[in-house]
């Protein structure tokens, strides 16, 4: 049996809804990508994915102190991140000034095709009043 057929490991990450945490989720992403044994691009693309995707939530997060939920599974080699704004039961999403929609429209089309690059697989869904984005890749070991 394969190292990473015997991984299975599970990280989640709660950061609140400032971009300098960001830092935080990729350091997880590096480690994690680490004890997976991928190698360098890999480990930088993963990083990468999970920063831009942190930051395309942060459109949804308004002041009220909610926050970032950032889940990771590595199983047989596929890794899935699940990383979503944090809100309470019936919480609406924070309204939108005006003339934002169309500059994160665009952000987000950019955003989309670039984790698509990166990733193998992305999904954005909208859940508990904000964006989730769910991202696969399949490691490639060193």
């Amino acid at each position: 049996m394969e190292e990473t057929e015997r991984l299975e490991n599970r990280l989640e990450l709660i950061i609140p809804a400032d971009p300098n945490y960001v830092k935080i989720v990729r350091m997880a992403m590096a480690g994690l990508g680490n004890i997976l044994n991928l190698d360098i691009e890999e480990i930088e693309n993963l990083k990468l994915a999970a920063g831009e995707a942190c930051y395309n939530v942060f459109y949804d997060v308004n002041s009220s102190g909610t926050g970032i939920r950032v889940a990771a599974d590595a199983r047989d080699g596929l890794i899935t991140l699940r990383i979503g704004r944090i809100s309470t039961p019936g919480e609406l999403p924070p309204p939108v000034a005006e003339g934002e929609d169309e500059d994160n429209a665009l952000e987000r089309d950019i955003s989309k095709i670039l984790l698509g690059q990166l990733m193998d697989s992305v999904e954005f869904s909208q859940e508990s009043g904000g964006t989730t984005i769910t991202m696969t890749k399949q490691g490639k070991p060193r």
